[in-house]
């Protein structure tokens, strides 16, 4: 099996290029994981799922040490 498949990409509309963002599944749910568990995400004042991006980012940073797009 391609080992790429497993790995989890993000892609823009607007933007050509493709990032990676995980390098496996099990990484990506560990991510978002701990991002509840630091309330990354939140409801805002009107009751809409919101989120802190700097922080989100700092939370990535930690567990996918390896992934440019984290540290971009």
């Amino acid at each position: 099996m391609d080992k790429d498949l497993n790995k989890i990409y993000l892609i823009y509309h607007d933007d050509p290029k493709i990032y990676l963002i995980h390098n496996d599944a099990n990484k990506f749910l560990e991510t978002l994981n701990e991002n509840y568990k630091q309330n990354v995400y939140f409801l805002d004042q009107d009751g809409y799922l919101d989120y802190n991006q700097d922080l989100e980012y700092k939370v990535a940073k930690e567990i996918n040490k390896d992934i440019d797009f984290w540290f971009e």
